[in-house]
């Protein structure tokens, strides 16, 4: 049996506030060694502050963050960012612009006696070898993007963090610098902590996710965990496509118009989570009646939007060629499994969704 990894990053009860506001609230994280670790949350829920708080940027109010044991902030320490062994790729790249991209990747590594090999050795990882001549504005969006990443790796950091570094990418170039990225980090064995707002993003690169919201975690656990099975209303309304259904509880059931399923929940009123693909289109009395109301076409895949007769409207998942005429009267089935339940909110919780 393998030894369980070593947590290289230890984060324990911070809290850092930012003017009236507690930004960061009593946050406790472990990212353990050559792990891809994701912070994902709405805007405004803190993500930011705590990376910046690690980097060096932001003084916490309390809390400690250590960096393979050495403490980095808190009971009386707080090393300046130069100090923390700590890299940082930022979302614009935050490139020089009057310097070509050889003299951007050795700024950080300009007094080592190995820095042209240093320089090359990491455009070389991240696959810009030949590229040192240029300038910032020859580059493309992906290959800034690459440069920055080379730049926070040339001084070897025990620690990467990545603040939203793909949200000024578009879409298709997004998803393709985000998987270059990530084997970019896997071949040189590093350890990196990434805060974005985008659950695509994070659920595709992500070893671990945790889901953050006013100040707090809540909820950490591998990728599949959080989209399969997320904890409560609030984490699953920020990842995934969920639709909160009502349903009834009763002796450990949970009925709603497409069925029941089990639950420990109390008897009263509650929410059963579905996701568009766990549904299915299916033959006539073989599930809940409904009506297309809309259907939008992805290429490989399909939704139709469909209300159900005297229920919800739910969006459904399909494969493209599964097609239904929009007014065509359909039957909804949800996939064999569990699904998550929830008790119903309350009125504070309502108004807040």
């Amino acid at each position: 049996m393998s030894a369980p990894a070593k947590a290289l990053l230890e984060i324990d009860e911070l809290s850092v506030r930012r003017g009236d506001v507690m930004a960061v609230d009593q946050v406790s994280l472990r990212v353990e060694e050559r792990a891809f670790f994701v912070l994902v949350g709405p805007s405004g829920c803190g993500k930011t502050s705590l990376l910046r708080a690690v980097a060096g940027f932001e003084p916490p109010v309390a809390g400690t963050v250590r960096l393979d044991g050495r403490m980095l902030a808190g009971e009386g320490v707080f090393l300046p960012p130069e100090k923390r062994a700590v890299g940082m790729v930022f979302q614009d790249g935050a490139l020089f612009p009057h310097l070509t991209v050889e003299r951007n990747v050795a700024y950080g590594v300009a007094r080592r006696p190995d820095r042209n090999e240093r320089v090359g050795a990491v455009l070389d990882l991240v696959g810009l070898s030949g590229y040192g001549g240029r300038y910032p504005d020859e580059l493309s969006g992906g290959e800034r993007q690459r440069v920055a990443l080379a730049r926070a790796l040339a001084p070897s950091p025990a620690l990467l963090l990545l603040d939203e570094p793909f949200a000024n990418l578009d879409a298709a170039l997004r998803q393709r610098v985000r998987l270059e990225v990530k084997a970019i980090l896997d071949r040189a064995g590093a350890t990196a902590l990434l805060v974005t707002h985008d659950q695509e993003e994070a659920l595709g690169l992500a070893d671990r996710v945790a889901v953050m919201a006013a100040g707090r975690i809540l909820q950490e656990g591998t990728p599949q965990e959080i989209y399969r099975a997320p904890l409560s209303l609030g984490v699953s309304q920020i990842v995934g496509d969920g639709q909160l259904v009502e349903c009834r509880i009763a002796d450990g059931r949970a009925r709603h118009p497409l069925g029941e399923t089990p639950t420990t929940l109390p008897d009263g009123e509650g929410r059963v989570l579905l996701r568009p693909e766990q549904l299915r289109l299916v033959g006539p009395g073989e599930g809940a009646a409904g009506r297309v109301l809309q259907r939008s076409f992805y290429g490989h895949d399909l939704v139709h939007l469909v209300e159900l007769e005297g229920g919800p409207s739910l969006a459904v998942r399909s494969l493209a060629g599964d097609e239904a005429a929009i007014g065509e009267r359909v039957f909804v089935a949800v996939a064999p499994g569990d699904l998550p339940v929830y008790p119903a909110p309350s009125g504070e919780e309502s108004a807040a969704q």
